[in-house]
């Protein structure tokens, strides 16, 4: 999950610098670093510090693009914590 948040980024950010992404989404370079490398922000994280308003369309589109992969992320963390709990119960 990480390689395909780290490939989305970085087919989003294209020629950019990471100064101009983070600029055009509101957020701090550092930020869209950790990403490209490997760090999955949390759905909350997003919820508090995304605000869709002002954003280009195309990063507004790359940004629903993001939080469905997290999302998936967290579903994959969820359904591994409850077959493990259900095989111990068993």
């Amino acid at each position: 999950m990480t390689s395909e948040i780290s490939k989305l980024v970085r087919s989003h950010r294209g020629e950019r610098s990471l100064r101009d992404l983070a600029g055009g989404l509101g957020l701090a370079h550092q930020t869209i670093s950790n990403w490209e490398s490997g760090s999955i922000p949390s759905l909350e994280y997003l919820d508090k510090n995304i605000n869709f308003d002002g954003i280009a369309e195309d990063d507004k589109f790359f940004m629903v693009d993001l939080i469905n992969l997290v999302a998936d992320y967290e579903i994959e963390k969820i359904n591994r914590l409850s077959s493990s709990l259900i095989a111990e119960l068993e």
